[in-house]
């Protein structure tokens, strides 16, 4: 069954894509993709930015979960690139821009906006673990 948290996927990812650094072994890069893959299916919407399933109201950690994913994406593509990842990236890092920012340069909660507050570490750190994701790819 498919956890629909995209935390989940993003920490495999990273310990796949570590792995894979250790091993050489490809059958870790080629599971993370597939995870990955599914997660981008599952936990976008029609326009392609994230999403998990407690928006817009994720308490304490929560808001946190998709810059689990976006970080760990990162790591995936930084290791076994995709052009695809590098796209999923950009256009979520695009959308946090421009969609979900407000005019102190805070972020939210909802991706594709718009912003709604407070900001708080959380939603800061997350967003730019998707804006830093799509610069280094």
């Amino acid at each position: 069954m498919f956890d629909r948290r995209s935390y989940n996927q993003g920490v495999i990812l990273g310990g796949l894509s570590e792995l894979y650094k250790a091993t050489k072994d490809t059958s870790y890069t080629t599971t993370a993709k597939k995870i990955a893959d599914a997660g981008i299916k599952k936990l976008t919407d029609s326009n392609g930015i994230l999403h998990d399933p407690c928006e817009p109201d994720c308490g304490g950690d929560g808001s946190q979960f998709k810059g689990v994913f976006a970080r760990n994406l990162q790591m995936l593509q930084q290791t076994s690139p995709e052009s695809r990842y590098a796209e999923f990236l950009d256009r979520n890092a695009d959308s946090i821009w421009q969609a979900d920012r407000n005019d102190q340069n805070e972020f939210g909660l909802d991706w594709d906006g718009p912003y709604v507050g407070p900001a708080n570490a959380s939603t800061q750190s997350s967003a730019l673990d998707a804006i830093v994701g799509a610069l280094s790819t």
